[in-house]
C-alpha cells in the first residue's frame, strides 16, 4: 500500500449529520418544498462543496441569479452554525486507531474534503490529527484534481493506493484514477455504492489487500 485517501466528514469525524442539520435548518426559510427538494439533492451529493449546494438552491430551485457574495454570506453562515459541533464530534468507528497505525506502518495520509480549505485545517489542527495526516486538501478544487495533484507530486501509483469515502463523489474520484476504494457506512444507513464495492460500518484497513 503506497498511501492511503480520506474523506474528512463521515469517514474521519462522525459529522455527516451535523452538516445534514444545518442544510435542513437553512433551506427552510425557503419554503418546505424547496427544503425537501434540496434536501434530496445534498443526500444525493455528499461530499461536494456547500457553496456548490447553495449555489443549486438559489439558482435551480429558487430560480434565481445567484451572486458571489450571497452564496458566501450563506457558506459564512453555515460554518458559524455547525463549526462548535464539528470540532466536538466523536471519531468514526476505527478512524483514530486506523490514523496510529497507518502512522506508525509510514504509510502517508491524505485528506481530501469537500470542506473548505481554511476550516478543514483549522479542524484539524483544533483534534491535532496533523501528526498523522501528511497533507489535508479542502475546496476547492474537486476531489479528482487534488488526487492529480497528489500523485504528480508523489511516486504513488494509484493502483496501491486506497480512498477511504462515504459518498459517491469520494467513490468516482477514486476509479477515475484507478485508485482502489472502501466505502463507509453508517449502521442505519444505505449503500450509494454498487454491490461489488468494499463497503464497512467501521473504518479499518488493515485487511485490505491489492491484487
Amino acid at each position: 500500500m503506497d498511501a492511503v485517501f480520506f474523506d474528512f466528514d463521515g469517514v474521519i469525524l462522525d459529522t455527516a449529520n451535523v452538516k445534514t442539520n444545518a442544510f435542513r435548518e437553512m433551506s427552510l426559510r425557503f419554503g418546505e418544498d424547496i427544503s425537501i427538494k434540496f434536501m434530496e439533492y445534498h443526500l444525493a451529493n455528499m461530499g461536494i462543496s456547500r457553496f456548490v449546494k447553495f449555489k443549486y438552491l438559489i439558482e435551480v430551485l429558487k430560480k434565481k441569479a445567484a451572486d458571489n457574495e450571497g452564496i458566501e454570506k450563506l457558506g459564512k453562515e453555515f460554518s458559524e452554525k455547525v463549526h462548535e459541533k464539528i470540532i466536538a464530534a466523536p471519531f468514526v468507528e476505527g478512524a483514530y486507531e486506523t490514523l496510529i497505525e497507518l502512522y506508525q506502518n509510514k504509510i502517508p495520509v491524505f485528506v481530501v474534503s469537500g470542506t473548505p480549505k481554511e476550516e478543514l485545517y483549522f479542524i484539524v489542527r483544533k483534534r491535532r490529527l496533523n501528526r498523522f495526516i501528511k497533507e489535508a486538501h479542502g475546496s476547492p478544487p474537486g476531489k479528482t484534481e487534488i488526487l492529480q495533484d497528489i500523485f504528480s507530486r508523489y511516486s504513488f501509483r494509484p493502483e496501491m493506493s486506497l480512498f477511504v469515502g462515504d459518498a459517491m463523489t469520494d467513490y468516482n474520484a477514486a476509479i477515475r484514477l484507478g485508485m482502489k476504494f472502501l466505502g463507509i457506512i453508517p449502521e442505519s444507513g444505505i449503500s450509494p455504492f454498487d454491490e461489488c464495492t468494499n463497503v464497512s460500518k467501521k473504518v479499518d484497513v488493515s485487511g485490505f489487500t491489492f491484487e
